[in-house]
């Protein structure tokens, strides 16, 4: 049912990475390496352990832009919609404060429905964007937090890495919709990657 855009700053179950060995170009295997060169996107799922609740993982994928058109179509809340299929219901950002946003999304198909509130911190300079949950706010996730990044990959591509951590506790959104969720949440940079295929990403570059 969702396609959540929390992501993590997590490897393994709660291990959080300070943001340079987070955001270092990593060191593909040959096999990733031929996907990424393909345009494929290349996704490898965490360590954290099923008992513990969490799920998620890190994708890369290139893109062929500017890394502040991939920044500043990726910091628009709008293009939301473009991101996610059809379970994503809304995208608000109910406060916005210099580098800071606190945004709301809602998600759902048919009767089912979820929300969770997340606290976003944006940084032009390094092209990054990082957020977690609210804790302070109605939620109907227990936990998530998460990163993207943008960094020059050679003369003329950027690598998007994106990685996810989401705790969704024992609710029925989990139970039902807990594998296609965590698929989705890191299929973020394909998504991103076809909007740019798209006339609304012009405006960007």
């Amino acid at each position: 049912m969702t396609r959540l855009t929390t992501g993590a700053v997590v490897l393994g179950a709660a291990c959080m990475l300070l943001p340079a060995r987070l955001f270092s170009l990593p060191a593909f295997t040959d096999e990733q390496k031929q996907k990424l060169e393909a345009g494929e996107l290349v996704k490898v799922p965490s360590g954290a352990k099923k008992s513990a609740g969490y799920t998620g993982g890190k994708s890369y994928i290139l893109l062929g832009e500017s890394i502040d058109a991939c920044y500043k179509a990726m910091a628009d809340i709008k293009n939301y919609y473009f991101f996610y299929d059809d379970t994503l219901i809304e995208a608000k950002v109910l406060t916005s404060e210099g580098d800071a946003r606190l945004i709301k999304m809602t998600y759902g198909k048919g009767p089912v429905k979820m929300s969770y509130h997340a606290a976003y911190k944006l940084n032009a300079k390094n092209h990054t964007i990082t957020y977690k949950l609210d804790k302070s706010l109605p939620n109907d996730l227990d936990d998530a937090t998460g990163a993207i990044k943008f960094a020059q990959y050679d003369e003329k591509r950027v690598l998007m890495t994106n990685v996810v951590l989401v705790d969704f506790g024992d609710s029925v959104v989990s139970k039902l919709f807990g594998g296609k969720i965590a698929n989705g949440m890191l299929k973020l940079p394909k998504y991103l990657k076809n909007f740019f295929a798209t006339p609304a990403a012009a405006k960007y570059r």
